[in-house]
C-alpha cells in the first residue's frame, strides 16, 4: 500500500518523506512515526493526490499545523498530507480569500496591511485556515464561523469541487458539516471590516495579555477538552484537584487545567491514559463526560 502511495507521489511530483517522526510536526511533540508525509504545493496537486489515494484505498489524513491532532499509536501507516505550502491570499472588497494552509496569524497580518480587521481574537491560534474552518476554531468570544462567507471544498468520494456557503456548513461549537463528510477545504473567503492598523495591533496585544492565563512555551495541543454546560473544562478539572497531576511525561497544566502538557518525555500512552483519567474523575464528581476538543490521528 505504501509503495503504491510512493509511486503516486513520484508521478505527481509532490515532495514527500518516509518514516517521519510526528514529534517534529506537531505542537505536542509526541513521538509517533508516519509512514509517509506528503507536501503538495498547490490545490490542484492536493486534489490529484486525494483522488488517487481514495481510488486505491490508501489511508491518508490532511493536516495543517497539527496544533490539535493527537496520535493514537506510535505508528501511522498512512500518508499525512500537509497543506502548509498551499497558503496564497488575496484581498478584495473587505474580504480575504486564503488557501487552506494559510495560518490564521498570517491572515490577520494581511488584513492589517489592508487596513481591515475583525479577526484579532484568532491571531494567536496556531492553526491553519482549512483546519480552523473544519473545526470552527475560536477564542475570546469569536469563532471562525462569525467571519466565514464561503469555502471551496473538494468532496473526495464524489471527486468534485463545490462551494459551501455559511448555511451549508452547519457550524456548531468546534464543529462543522465537514466533520460529517470527506470534504477537504481548499480555500475560504472571510469577511472583514475597515479598521485602523493601530487598533488591530492594540487588540492583538490585549488578547495576548489574556492568553497569559494559559501555558506558554510548552508542548501542548491547546485546550484538550470542549466547554461543558458553557463552563470551561479546566474549571471542572481544577475542582477535581487534578492540576499538576501526571502520567509519565504528561501532566495537567498547573496554570490552566484545561491543557495537557508534554514535559518532553511523554509517550502516546501517557497522554491517552491521562485524558482517560481526567474524563473519569470529572464524570465521577460532576456526572459530566468531557468531550475532547482535539482530534485523533
Amino acid at each position: 500500500m505504501i509503495s503504491r502511495a510512493e509511486e503516486i507521489l513520484k508521478n505527481t511530483d509532490v515532495k514527500y518523506s518516509r518514516n517521519v517522526d510526528i514529534a517534529g510536526l506537531s505542537t505536542m511533540g509526541i513521538h509517533s512515526v508516519a509512514a509517509l508525509v506528503a507536501e503538495p504545493d498547490c490545490k490542484s496537486r492536493l486534489v490529484m493526490l486525494l483522488k488517487q489515494f481514495h481510488s486505491y484505498g490508501i489511508p491518508y489524513r490532511v493536516v495543517g499545523g497539527m496544533s490539535n491532532i493527537m496520535p493514537r499509536s506510535e505508528y501511522y501507516s498512512g500518508v499525512l498530507v500537509k497543506t502548509r505550502n498551499i497558503a496564497a491570499k488575496s484581498v478584495a472588497e473587505n474580504k480575504i480569500t486564503a488557501e487552506c494552509g494559510a495560518r490564521l496569524s498570517q491572515i490577520v497580518r494581511t488584513l492589517t496591511e489592508y487596513h481591515l480587521g475583525a479577526m484579532a481574537q484568532l491571531y494567536h491560534i496556531p492553526g491553519t485556515l482549512g483546519a480552523s474552518v473544519r473545526g470552527n476554531a475560536g477564542a475570546h468570544g469569536l469563532e471562525l464561523s462569525d467571519v466565514f462567507e464561503s469555502a471551496e471544498v473538494y468532496l473526495v468520494s464524489e471527486d468534485r469541487t463545490v462551494t459551501f456557503t455559511k448555511p451549508q456548513m452547519n457550524f456548531g461549537y468546534r464543529t462543522s458539516q465537514l466533520k460529517l463528510c470527506d470534504g477537504v477545504v481548499l480555500s475560504a473567503t472571510l469577511n472583514a471590516a475597515p479598521r485602523d492598523p493601530s487598533q488591530t495591533k492594540a487588540e492583538i496585544e490585549h488578547f495576548h495579555e489574556l492568553r497569559k492565563s494559559q501555558p506558554r512555551g510548552v508542548c501542548t495541543l491547546g485546550s484538550t477538552f470542549k466547554r461543558a454546560n458553557g463552563i470551561s473544562a479546566g474549571w471542572y478539572i481544577d475542582q477535581c484537584g487534578l492540576k499538576g497531576f501526571s502520567v509519565g511525561g504528561a501532566f495537567v497544566s498547573e496554570i490552566h487545567a484545561g491543557f495537557i502538557v508534554n514535559r518532553g518525555s511523554a509517550t502516546v500512552n501517557d497522554v491517552l491514559n491521562l485524558i482517560d483519567i481526567v474524563k473519569k474523575r470529572v464524570f465521577s464528581q460532576f456526572g459530566i463526560l468531557l468531550e475532547e476538543e482535539i482530534d485523533y490521528l
